[in-house]
């Protein structure tokens, strides 16, 4: 939002695709991700990201094909979202030997504890709604099945 504090104390809606959001981090077979190689290095990554930052916390979280949820909540005193989610995205490229992302990530504050819970829920069950996901290749035309 232009003009927001992204310092402050809040939680985040974050999306992070995949470069021209090919399905690298794996495959949903059968209502499981089946992670890729690149796709466990991304879930193994995830929980670092309250262990490296005071005062952040990561509540929800989903590997998908081709692109990554998570629910962040910042703490006072704490590094910015793009800070954070700059140095995340980093330290799995310098992991993988590569980056599998897109130039930037997508973020929506999280207004209250209603829309927390309906984007709670949206991420727990984006494996089984993968079919009707926006970011599933047959939405998007250039994503390409690695």
């Amino acid at each position: 939002m232009a003009g927001f504090d992204y310092s402050n104390s809040r939680c985040y809606f974050i999306t992070v695709c995949t470069h021209k959001k090919f399905e690298i981090f794996g495959r949903i077979q059968d209502g499981v991700m089946q992670l890729s190689d690149i796709g466990q290095i991304v879930a193994d990554e995830m929980p670092n990201i309250q262990q490296t930052y005071k005062n952040v916390h990561v509540f929800n979280n989903v590997v998908m094909p081709n692109h990554v949820h998570m629910i962040i909540k910042v703490g006072i005193d704490s590094p910015t979202i793009s800070q954070i989610m700059n140095q995340w995205k980093r330290a799995i490229s310098i992991k993988a030997g590569y980056s599998p992302w897109q130039k930037s990530f997508h973020d929506r504050v999280i207004r209250d504890r209603s829309e927390f819970e309906k984007i709670a829920t949206y991420v727990e069950n984006n494996i089984a709604n993968w079919d009707n996901d926006c970011h599933h290749p047959k939405k998007n035309k250039s994503s390409v099945l690695v």
